[in-house]
C-alpha cells in the first residue's frame, strides 16, 4: 500500500532524479506489484488518468489452481510457485523413466518434447491483481 500518491520521491543513492509524473505512476504500480507488461497492456495514459487524484492505492496479488475436478486452492506467489516447480519436477522424473538414458536418440525434430524440456500439467493456475484506488472526497464528487 502506497498513501499519499502525490508525494512520492525517486531517489537513487542519496540524489534525488528528476521524473515526470507518468514515471511516477509506473513506479508506484511496479512497486505494488504490476509488471512491465501488464502496465504496457494497460496503457500510460490509463495509468495517468487512474492515479490522477489518488490518495491511496491497494493491491492484493493471489494465485489460484484449479485441478482436474474443478477444485479452486488459493496461494501466496511462493506457495504456488513452490508446487509449480514439483510438479514440473515430478514431470521430469516421469518423463526420465519412460526414455532410453540417452535422451531418446532423436533430434528436435523428431523428438521436441525431449529437446523443449516442456511440460503439462492437467492443473491450471492463474494470478489475480486487485486494485483499489482511494480518491480524496475534495478531489472527486
Amino acid at each position: 500500500m502506497i498513501s499519499n500518491v502525490q508525494s512520492l520521491r525517486m531517489t537513487e543513492g542519496t540524489r534525488n532524479i528528476e521524473v515526470t509524473k507518468s514515471d511516477k505512476n509506473k513506479a508506484i504500480l511496479l512497486a505494488l506489484g504490476y509488471t512491465e507488461e501488464e502496465l504496457a497492456s494497460i496503457g500510460q495514459g490509463e495509468i495517468d488518468e487512474l492515479l490522477f487524484n489518488a490518495t491511496e492505492v491497494i493491491v492484493t496479488e493471489q494465485y489460484i489452481k484449479i485441478d482436474v475436478d474443478g477444485v479452486e486452492t488459493i496461494f501466496n506467489k511462493e506457495d504456488c510457485l513452490l508446487e509449480i516447480e514439483e510438479v514440473e519436477n515430478d514431470a521430469r522424473m516421469s518423463l526420465s523413466s519412460v526414455l532410453p538414458p540417452d535422451g531418446g536418440g532423436g533430434t528436435p525434430s523428431t523428438s521436441p518434447n525431449t529437446a523443449e524440456k516442456s511440460y503439462t500439467s492437467s492443473d491450471g493456475y492463474m494470478k489475480i491483481l486487485t486494485s483499489m484506488v482511494y480518491y480524496s472526497s475534495t478531489t472527486n464528487p
